[in-house]
C-alpha cells in the first residue's frame, strides 16, 4: 500500500511539475514581449528629445531645395512623419522531455518480482518525462510465467503505468512467440492497464485504421510516434495478418538484408500528412550484444529521416550504442 501511494504521490508531482513548466514559459514570455516593448519607446523617446533639441542636425548647411508647390507640402504639420515602433514578434517555443527505456524481459528470476518496488529507484526519469515509452519483449498471456513463455504478469504493466509510462512498443522479437492469440490478449492487457501499445495490432483492419503510427499531443505539441522491428524470432506472420506488425525487412523472418523501403516510407507519409511537430521512431534493430552498426541498418537510418523522423531510438542490441546529433537538421539517433 505504501508503495502505491508513493507511486501516485510521484505522478501527480509529475503533472504539477508539467503545469508548474507552462507557466514559467507563459510568464517568460511575457516578460520577454514587455521588456522588448519598452526598450522600442525608449529609443522612440531618446529619438524624439534628440531631434528637438537639435543634437540630430547636420553640422554644414544642405543645399537649398525650391519650395514646394503643392500647399500640402508647405503645411508645417505635414513636414514630420509620424514615428511609429516597430512590431515587436519573437517565436513561441515549448519544450517537452521524452524518455524512452529498454528493453524490459521477464525471466524465471525476474517473473515473481513486486515490479512496484523494482522500479523505485528509476521512478525520478520514468516519472520526470512529459511522454515515457518501453519496450516490452514479452507477453502477458498468464501463468506459467518466466522465461520458457516470455509471459509475464499484468502487474508489471500496472507497475509501468504508475511509473509514469504512457507507451509499450511491442514491434519486437517476441511479438507473436505466443502466436496471434498471444499478441491480441497482450495488447489488450497493455490498454486495461492504462498504457498505449505502438508498432503491433490485433488485426489488419485495426493496422490500417490506425496508419501504423499514433499520434500523442503534450502541452500543445503534437508528437508522432511509430514503431518497427528487424523480425520476430525468424517467425513470421501469417497470411491475413501481413500488417499487424510494422516490420522493417522484407525478409524479416529469414537474413534480414531486404530493407522494405516501401513499406516503411508509406507509413512515414502517412504520417507526414498529420503535420505532426516532431516524429519518433522507435526501432527493434541490430544485433545482440554487438557494437556493429549494419549497412541496412544505415539504409533505415537515411529512409527514415529522409521522410519526416527527427529523433530514432534503437533497441534490441542489449548494448549501449553509439548516438549522434546533428546540429543543422536538429536529427537525433541512438542505435
Amino acid at each position: 500500500m505504501a508503495y502505491d501511494e508513493e507511486l501516485t504521490k510521484r505522478r501527480e508531482q509529475r503533472e504539477k511539475l508539467r503545469q508548474q513548466r507552462l507557466s514559467e514559459h507563459k510568464k517568460m514570455m511575457t516578460k520577454l514581449v514587455i521588456a522588448g516593448i519598452v526598450l522600442v519607446l525608449c529609443a522612440v523617446v531618446i529619438f524624439v528629445v534628440m531631434e528637438r533639441s537639435g543634437a540630430l542636425q547636420p553640422t554644414e548647411p544642405l543645399p537649398t531645395d525650391p519650395l514646394p508647390t503643392d500647399p500640402l507640402m508647405t503645411d508645417p504639420q505635414a513636414t514630420e512623419e509620424p514615428t511609429v515602433p516597430p512590431s515587436t514578434q519573437m517565436e513561441d517555443t515549448t519544450v517537452i522531455h521524452f524518455t524512452a527505456a529498454g528493453d524490459i524481459n521477464v525471466t524465471d528470476q525476474t517473473a515473481h518480482l513486486d515490479f512496484k518496488k523494482a522500479l523505485m529507484d528509476v521512478l525520478p526519469v520514468l516519472s520526470g518525462a512529459d511522454l515515457t515509452a518501453v519496450n516490452f519483449e514479452g507477453n502477458l498471456v498468464g501463468s506459467p510465467y518466466g522465461s520458457e513463455h516470455y509471459s509475464a504478469p499484468q502487474s508489471l504493466m500496472e507497475a509501468l503505468y504508475n511509473a509514469g509510462v504512457d507507451l509499450v512498443q511491442m514491434a519486437n522479437s517476441r511479438s507473436i512467440v505466443n502466436g496471434l492469440s498471444g499478441l491480441n490478449t497482450t495488447l489488450h492487457n497493455i490498454r486495461a492497464a492504462g498504457l498505449e501499445p505502438v508498432g503491433a495490432w490485433s488485426t489488419n483492419e485495426e493496422a490500417q485504421k490506425s496508419g501504423g503510427y499514433t499520434i500523442r499531443e503534450v502541452n500543445g505539441v503534437r508528437v508522432a510516434i511509430v514503431a518497427f522491428t528487424k523480425g520476430m524470432d525468424s517467425m513470421a506472420l501469417p497470411a491475413g495478418s501481413e500488417q499487424c506488425v510494422n516490420v522493417l525487412y522484407k525478409d524479416y523472418a529469414t537474413v534480414w538484408q531486404n530493407v522494405d523501403t516501401d513499406g516503411i516510407t508509406k507509413t512515414l507519409k502517412a504520417i507526414e500528412k498529420e503535420k505532426p511537430d516532431i516524429t519518433i521512431a522507435l526501432v527493434h534493430w541490430g544485433s545482440e550484444y554487438r557494437d556493429q552498426i549494419s549497412d541496412t541498418q544505415q539504409i533505415i537510418r537515411d529512409v527514415m529521416l529522409a521522410n519526416g523522423v527527427d529523433a530514432i531510438i534503437g533497441t534490441h542490441p542489449h548494448y549501449v550504442q553509439q548516438m549522434t546529433y546533428d546540429p543543422n537538421t536538429g536529427n537525433f539517433v541512438a542505435y
